[in-house]
């Protein structure tokens, strides 16, 4: 089989364009491109901290099955209670900012000190505040 061609460019006599393909599948190859290595590096790293490996995969395997379950848990528990889907959201960017200056840029870390990150947080939370003073006024 010819490489960049699909059964229906075969069929039609035209090749296929990226248009074509499903954007599902698109977003699903970024996601891939960004979490495979991730967690490759995760697993390396609770290698080198003596962790079992076959603990280790089974509990990042049920991760897995966790996340869509949580994902369609709270779209059809939640959907209808925008106040608790906003805190939750609120809470989540929160922790992702934490864990974006405590792992990802070391250099503002300190040892065994907190400060940092969640001057991070409370400076994204201080601009989100102001953001809604200006939005409601």
């Amino acid at each position: 089989m010819n490489k960049g061609r699909s059964a229906q460019s075969f069929r039609t006599g035209r090749r296929a364009s990226i248009s074509e393909v499903p954007r599902g599948w698109v977003l699903l190859g970024a996601v891939a491109v960004v979490l495979v290595p991730e967690g490759f590096n995760c697993y390396r790293e609770l290698k080198a901290l003596n962790h079992n490996a076959g603990k280790t995969l089974l509990v990042m395997g049920s991760l897995v099955i966790l996340g869509p379950i949580a994902g369609l848990s709270g779209y059809y528990l939640l959907s209808d209670h925008k106040a608790i889907l906003g805190a939750i959201m609120l809470f989540a960017s929160g922790g992702i900012l934490y864990l974006i200056f405590q792992d990802i840029v070391p250099q503002s870390r300190l040892e065994n000190h907190w400060a940092p990150p969640l001057g991070a947080v409370l400076g994204f939370c201080l601009a989100l505040f102001s953001k809604t003073l200006i939005v409601a006024s």
